[in-house]
């Protein structure tokens, strides 16, 4: 994998924008607590980086974001990306109307666990 692309792969990178903490509605962050982790927080920025968006436009990337986790597939970018992207794509939409809802509508706009768990996330990750 290209050396520009490793840092889409550890947990071990803090974003540089972190998100506030949601509240939690009882749900334990202890051991086997259902977590997203840094990776599907980097799909906007490799969308922005390789898909030809502008950091400003959210909607664009929101949407193009959607269609992967939809199952489109991404061309024109190299096939490691585009398998981050497919592979983080449905979380990253699902914690993506999450945050956008806890930010702009209410902030007890409850967590997204049982639709996280639909897609396989654990503690673990996807």
């Amino acid at each position: 994998m290209p050396s520009d692309l490793r840092f889409l792969t550890t947990r071990s990178v803090p974003h540089p924008h972190p998100a506030p903490r949601p509240a939690t509605h009882g749900v334990s962050h202890g051991p086997g607590a259902v977590t997203c982790g840094t990776p599907w927080r980097r799909s906007p920025e490799l969308v922005t980086a390789l898909c030809g968006f502008r950091r400003e436009d959210r909607e664009g990337r929101r949407a193009l974001v959607r269609a992967l986790a939809e199952g489109e597939r991404p061309t024109g970018i190299p096939r490691e990306a585009a398998a981050i992207l497919t592979r983080h794509a449905p979380v990253a939409a699902v914690m993506s109307d999450f945050n956008r809802a806890f930010q702009d509508r209410s902030r007890r706009t409850p967590y997204p666990l049982e639709e996280l768990r639909r897609l396989g996330v654990t503690a673990d990750g996807p």
